[in-house]
């Protein structure tokens, strides 16, 4: 699994003023590629079609517990 962070999302809303989310976190297999399959893993989660948006891939770094 890998966690993808997608960001500058272009909402197709017609004009309208919603309150979506600017950035949206996603797990996905590592098979998923976020560039081909991304569009519509948010508008999934949104409802709302996208006209584009930039994706990262986050890097998980182990936390450390202060004792």
């Amino acid at each position: 699994m890998k966690t993808v962070q997608f960001s500058n999302i272009q909402y197709d809303t017609d004009g309208q003023k919603l309150d979506l989310p600017a950035t949206i976190d996603a797990e996905m297999a590592d098979d998923f590629d976020p560039d081909c399959d991304g569009a519509d893993l948010i508008s999934d989660k949104t409802g709302w079609c996208v006209f584009g948006f930039d994706c990262t891939e986050i890097t998980h770094r182990a936390s450390m517990e202060t004792v």
